[in-house]
């Protein structure tokens, strides 16, 4: 079997051909975010996290939950958690019976952004009604 990205094969296979046709919008995926990344001075991963936060219910805004969602490390959530906090975007909802345990929620100013960003893929799906 040859391997997916060979163009023989995706002209042979039409599981090859499916599969290289979503690399290929994965591409187009990343290079729209970071337009909008270097537009808002944010990175990709933050505004993921900002509409991420826009449509899940609070019992879902945790740390954990986001690691979870985005298969990441705490640790990486927690930067970019503390980044979008020092840009007055989200904040710490604490939890009154355990101090250490908090869920995370927009700003309004995080939820005007967050509106507003969440939109970067209506792109790809007008143009899809072109056709």
């Amino acid at each position: 079997m040859a391997p997916v990205f060979d163009p023989i094969e995706q002209n042979e296979n039409i599981d090859s051909k499916i599969i290289a046709g979503l690399e290929r919008i994965s591409r187009v995926f990343r290079l729209l975010l970071w337009d909008i990344a270097k537009d808002e001075n944010l990175s990709p991963i933050q505004i993921q996290f900002l509409i991420f936060l826009l449509y899940n219910k609070p019992s879902r805004r945790r740390i954990t939950d986001i690691a979870n969602e985005f298969n990441l490390t705490k640790a990486t959530v927690s930067d970019a958690i503390s980044s979008l906090e020092e840009k007055n975007l989200i904040e710490k909802d604490k939890n009154t019976e355990d101090k250490r345990s908090y869920a995370i929620k927009l700003t309004p100013k995080g939820k005007k952004l967050a509106k507003q960003l969440s939109i970067w893929a209506d792109v790809l799906k007008n143009n899809l009604k072109k056709f």
